[in-house]
């Protein structure tokens, strides 16, 4: 101490050493984590924890890539192949992995979601499975592991569904701590394990956002690079194709009539007409015709949804009054799948948009061959839920007749779609352990009640764009896995067990803000009403002018557009243009002002078809000041680029100038375009007028005549009088 009692300041000596000693303790926990991961660093490793799958916030990250086999019996061997990867900023010594399994089996599917949200420890590690994976894990190092434990040393008695995973384990100063963990569901069948499978059948969709507009182009060349190699539409027909290579496998396609149609049109060589901009030749003809091909072979013998033309809103043009063209849109939709897979199994399966259907909706479909729909959950909720899966079939009352429905399975159709896809690639282990939890859901589906098999349905999500890997894996493990047995939609219909006690069908209120809106349908249905005017005049109703316009209008309603208004708008916008023009080239060209000079005569009228196909039209005149009749006949035929001229016999019932209206229409009798309006003089006298005329030239007659008379008599008596003598 100094003498102001302050402590005395250190000399350079001691200030060198107490430096050193602080720079080794900063340094200490640098050179301890060479060899322990602290739990500071275990807690600083990641964010929060997840129970399925890889723990982040552990320092070592866990992939399993290899899970065989997937139903694994007594006196097999597991193997289990995967990734360590060191996240943490301190290297890990002596990395080591071990196989961890439950001995208590999840009993119900509720009970597997609550154990898959659980982030805490579970079972025991299965020492005999342990491997070394490096003597040093660097930051950011990844290393491969491959486990081979055998089943009996799992030490698992009966058959079910247990958790299941793989830890990590590193050298810390107290010993061995576990520094990563994954967790996954294994499937276990013991020896006496006798199973009935369960009944799965699979939607597999083939549908697409419309491309194509008004005039036949394609607006945009993406459907291409869908149906290319590689693409969504590519990998989904190639993936059903395989799969139905194999023996019994099943399999529902739902296909867009309006894709087939597309792909048709592309393999015979098409153009791509951006708005704006000079057409150009697509570059996906080769593409296309693969694609149909595969399509086919995918198809051959097999049941097929086929969905009316272009996948329309049916409720919500229902709703609009509508409901003629869910019947048209059905009607095409057969007939060009019947064209262009004429090796399909048709059904009279449906797959409305959303799965769902208003009562009004039904009724339609009902009378239009449709004898069963494929419909979600919610459209048809269970009365008093059981404690197991319920068969995926209904019953539905129509107007007419008894439907029936095939309920799909809102878990697992949850867990297929809810896959990330390409747009965001997972990795191979997040794609297994995907799998892995769709065996764990159908695994336990056949558990919940062993000796019964009540049939399930799975729906992708329609415009599905799964990673390959996964949609490969589950379709396969369809038609491989004990527990399961591929079925179609229509064998689900005919199931004859005893049905869940179900509600009434039910649309959800909240379902209706997401239809097309009422005003854009009403833009569309003037496009309908221009091309069926079109239509009715064309001479030839095969011509494919007509159905040109018919398909674009259907692919106006698509439900596609629910989710992108704009991109409909800008089509809507197309046709209506494309139809005012077509209709515009059949008109009266027959204009201003005719002079006429007597009081009935013939007005000439000309009308030209600009079109390059022959018409047949009608047409009527009429006047407020005139009596007008077209002496031609009713209908007349005019061929492509001429025109015709009519005559019209006419009374007028005055002098000047009136108007004289001209109109086309069908043959059927329907408006076909706005009135023209003539104007038409007339200088003939009327018969008033010619009267009064006539009248005052009497009167002056007359009024001539007695002056004269008087004149010539008054010159007589002057002649005759005696001239006085003078």
């Amino acid at each position: 101490m100094t003498a102001a009692g302050r402590p005395a300041r250190p000399g350079p000596a001691r200030r060198r050493c107490l430096a050193g000693l602080l720079a080794t303790l900063a340094a200490l926990p640098l050179l301890l984590g060479l060899a322990l991961p602290t739990s500071a660093a275990v807690r600083q490793a990641g964010t929060a924890p997840s129970a399925e799958g890889d723990d982040p916030a552990l320092p070592v990250a866990l992939t399993v890539t290899l899970l065989e086999p997937k139903a694994p019996r007594p006196g097999a061997i597991l193997r289990v192949r995967g990734t360590v990867r060191n996240r943490g900023a301190v290297p890990l010594t002596d990395v080591r992995v071990r196989v961890r399994v439950s001995d208590v089996p999840i009993g119900s599917r509720t009970a597997l979601a609550e154990v898959a949200r659980d982030t805490g420890a579970f079972g025991r590690s299965v020492r005999s499975s342990e491997q070394t994976v490096a003597p040093l894990l660097a930051p950011r190092q990844i290393l491969p592991f491959a486990l081979s434990v055998p089943v009996d040393d799992l030490g698992l008695d009966a058959t079910g569904l247990y958790p299941f995973g793989v830890d990590a384990r590193v050298r810390g100063s107290s010993g061995t701590e576990i520094a990563g963990r994954l967790r996954t569901f294994l499937p276990f069948l013991a020896t006496d394990g006798r199973l009935v499978p369960t009944p799965l059948a699979w939607v597999w969709p083939l549908i697409a956002t419309p491309h194509q507009g008004p005039d036949g182009a394609f607006v945009d060349d993406e459907l291409a690079a869908q149906l290319g190699p590689g693409g969504r539409l590519s990998t989904l027909a190639a993936i059903a194709a395989d799969y139905r290579r194999r023996p019994s496998a099943a399999i529902t396609l739902a296909v867009d009539p309006a894709l087939l149609d597309g792909a048709a049109v592309m393999a015979r060589g098409y153009l791509v007409r951006a708005p704006g901009q000079p057409a150009r030749p697509g570059a996906g003809a080769a593409a296309a015709a693969a694609w149909l091909a595969d399509v086919r072979a995918a198809a051959h013998g097999t049941p097929l949804i086929a969905l009316p033309y272009a996948d329309p809103d049916l409720v919500a043009l229902t709703r609009a009054g509508a409901g003629q063209e869910v019947r048209l849109a059905l009607d095409l939709g057969r007939t060009l799948t019947a064209q262009l897979l004429p090796d399909a199994a048709p059904t009279g399966v449906l797959w409305p948009p959303g799965g769902l259907v208003d009562q009004a909706t039904l009724d339609q479909l009902a009378g239009v061959g449709v004898s069963t729909l494929v419909l979600v959950g919610r459209a048809l909720p269970l009365q008093d839920p059981p404690t197991y899966t319920p068969r995926a079939v209904a019953d539905l009352s129509t107007a007419g007749a008894v439907m029936s429905a095939t309920v799909a399975d809102s878990g697992l159709s949850g867990l297929v779609g809810g896959v990330p896809g390409r747009a965001t690639p997972p990795s191979a282990g997040a794609l297994r352990l995907a799998e892995q939890r769709f065996l764990a859901e159908t695994f336990l589906i056949t558990l919940e009640r062993p000796g019964i098999a009540r049939p399930v349905v799975v729906t992708a999500p329609r415009h599905w764009d799964p990673a390959p890997a996964y949609a490969r894996a589950v379709l396969t493990d369809t038609a491989s896995v004990p527990w399961l047995r591929p079925v179609s939609v229509p064998d689900v219909a005919a199931d004859p067990g005893p049905r869940a006690d179900r509600a009434g069908l039910t649309y959800p209120a909240g379902v209706i803000g997401t239809e097309l809106p009422r005003d854009y349908l009403r833009s569309v249905a003037s496009v309908r009403t221009g091309t069926r005017d079109l239509e009715a005049v064309v001479d030839n109703p095969r011509d494919p002018l007509t159905p040109d316009l018919q398909r674009a209008t259907f692919r106006l309603e698509s439900a596609a557009w629910r989710d992108d208004a704009a991109t409909a708008a800008r089509l809507q916008r197309l046709a209506a243009a494309r139809v005012h023009d077509l209709k515009g080239r059949v008109r009266i060209t027959t204009s201003g002002l005719i002079t006429l000079t007597s009081r009935s005569g013939k007005i000439p009228l000309t009308v030209a078809n600009g079109l390059s196909r022959p018409v047949e039209l009608q047409v009527r005149m009429s006047s407020n000041q005139a009596r007008v009749v077209v002496r031609d006949s009713p209908v007349r035929r005019i061929e492509p680029g001429h025109s015709i001229q009519l005559l019209a016999e006419y009374e007028s019932r005055t002098a000047g100038v009136f108007p004289v209206y001209a109109e086309l229409y069908t043959p059927d009798g329907r408006l076909y375009s706005a009135p023209v309006k003539i104007l038409v003089r007339s200088t003939a006298y009327g018969a008033l007028a010619l009267g009064i005329t006539g009248g005052a030239l009497g009167v002056l007659l007359v009024a001539v005549t007695v002056r004269l008379g008087r004149r010539a008599w008054r010159a007589s008596r002057r002649r005759s009088s005696p001239r006085p003598a003078g």
